[in-house]
């Protein structure tokens, strides 16, 4: 897949989630950030005022596969380079899932841990890249993933 059409969909899918936020009441306004360099270097696409009034940073991702695999994928290594999964400083991840339009959101801090816990087998994919295939039912039952949408 061309990087124009990742980025396309990127840019979509950060749209979709914005408005899936604010119509979901979770948090108190949200902003994009995301043609911001600071935040683009922190993998970072949304800033979110929470309820209590602290920030919340979010990063989106679109996936094109995931309803047909049912896994989400975890970048470990991306073009050779540190993925934005394993090096985001975002509070939260919200994983957009383009051929159906679920949503699901998680903690990176606490799916790093998970699959260090579970000794996760890492998985060679195109462009040299390098992540885990994570089954997103069991991430549920796990509780290590919500549903938004």
């Amino acid at each position: 897949m061309a990087f124009a059409e990742d980025l396309k969909d990127g840019k979509r899918a950060e749209e979709l989630v914005r408005f899936q936020l604010q119509s979901a009441g979770i948090f108190e306004d949200i902003w994009d950030c995301s043609d911001d360099k600071y935040f683009q270097s922190k993998d970072i696409d949304i800033l979110a005022l929470k309820k209590d009034g602290g920030i919340a940073k979010i990063e989106v991702k679109a996936d094109r596969k995931a309803h047909e695999t049912g896994n989400l994928v975890w970048e470990q290594k991306t073009s050779g380079n540190i993925g934005c999964f394993a090096k985001t400083d975002a509070d939260f991840i919200v994983y957009y899932l383009v051929g159906d339009g679920r949503t699901y959101i998680f903690k990176p801090n606490t799916m790093r841990e998970y699959i260090t816990k579970r000794n996760q087998r890492l998985v060679k994919m195109g462009d040299n890249a390098e992540g885990y295939l994570l089954n997103i039912m069991e991430l549920i039952k796990n509780k290590q993933i919500m549903r938004i949408l």
